[in-house]
């Protein structure tokens, strides 16, 4: 594996371009200090790869290799996409706030959370099912067609059949 240059940084790892026989990739490098701190993180790290493995859906992304040997080496090889859904509603950068930036197409836009939302069938429907737990506009890259690839699964559970899980709560009681 090739690394580029860095593209992406999340709370456990770096994400770099790079290029892998002969495809372009996006390499998620976990961090060691991730497995220093984290008395769960090669079963985290490994649930994510787990996960991306079995999956083989238009609308999630590709999983091309991994390596797991903690704490110097752990690395997840997918496609590379260059565009996430926030980047595309918002535009680049840090700062949305200080630039006007119209939203796309309201047709596009309704484009994308249908796929999304075949995405989300897909993995409810598995044996088990996958719930993602961490699905946000930063989380779901858009290919060059424009279509989506639902990504991150290093949050997400199996639930085996009849099982029902209450993973936070959201908006007020009142």
């Amino acid at each position: 594996i090739q690394l580029d240059e860095k593209i992406g940084q999340g709370t456990t790892a770096d994400i770099y371009r790079g290029a892998w026989r002969g495809f372009d990739v996006a390499v998620k490098c976990i961090s060691p200090e991730f497995f220093r701190t984290n008395a769960n993180g090669v079963e985290f790290f490994a649930q994510e790869v787990e996960t991306l493995s079995k999956q083989r859906h238009r609308f999630v992304l590709n999983l091309m290799g991994a390596c797991l040997n903690p704490p110097n080496h752990a690395w997840v090889v997918t496609e590379y996409l260059n565009t996430t859904l926030k980047e595309w509603l918002h535009g680049p950068g840090k700062r949305r706030r200080d630039r006007i930036v119209s939203l796309p197409p309201l047709k596009d836009r309704v484009i994308r959370a249908s796929e999304i939302a075949q995405a989300m069938q897909y993995l409810h429907e598995q044996k088990p099912k996958i719930i993602h737990r961490d699905l946000k506009p930063s989380n779901i890259f858009l290919d060059f067609e424009l279509h989506v690839r639902v990504a991150d699964f290093g949050h997400a559970r199996f639930l085996g059949d009849g099982e029902m899980a209450l993973t936070g709560e959201t908006g007020k009681l009142n």
